[in-house]
């Protein structure tokens, strides 16, 4: 997919090139509008195929592939439904990975899937991004004992930097419950 987006930025970019477009100098060290937009549309279309990509390794158990979104010191928070107290706080990736290994063993004769409704951008730089995810995630199966399905909606609110060698990363990552039954809320306990 990321090489179909290469290609189809370089032929507009040719194409761009090749417009009478007064902008552009012989060195080529000046991007058009058009080029800048496209720049901040394939920066999008790179964020949302993360979270999209994110949610699939939730949805399929593979909380080793957290390391590809996330930054060596990424900040993970929780936040209860309606008064918004801060329900659990974990930071570092490990740390991180060790406490969706321990979500996931409570939900082994489950499943998880995640339905993502709104992927808003909300702020986009060269080196920063934030977006804003409205998602609700169902409970398949026996967990726990609790009637099951379960439906969980909230929103995750990330801030990102872009690396180099990995692309987008999530920092800081915020989830705000709509809604939390207990046997979710027991296991950040």
């Amino acid at each position: 997919m990321r090489i179909l987006k290469y290609l189809a930025f370089s032929a507009l970019s040719l194409a761009i090139f090749s417009c009478n477009n007064k902008e552009i100098r012989s060195n080529n060290d000046v991007l058009t509008k058009t080029q800048k937009d496209i720049k901040i549309l394939l920066e999008i279309s790179d964020l949302k195929e993360k979270i999209v990509d994110y949610t699939f390794a939730w949805d399929e158990n593979r909380p080793e592939e957290f390391k590809n979104f996330y930054t060596e010191d990424i900040s993970f928070q929780v936040y209860k439904p309606l008064n918004k107290e801060l329900l659990y706080r974990v930071d570092g990736l490990q740390a991180n990975m060790d406490s969706r290994t321990q979500l996931n063993r409570g939900l082994e004769n489950g499943a998880i899937r995640h339905v993502l409704s709104k992927i808003s951008v909300q702020e986009l730089t060269e080196s920063i991004a934030k977006t804003k995810v409205s998602y609700t995630f169902s409970l398949f199966g026996d967990v726990n004992q609790e009637a099951l399905p379960l439906i969980i909606s909230g929103t995750f609110n990330d801030t990102w930097i872009k690396t180099e060698d990995r692309g987008w990363l999530v920092k800081e990552r915020i989830i705000m419950y709509d809604n939390l039954p207990s046997m979710i809320a027991n296991i950040f306990q």
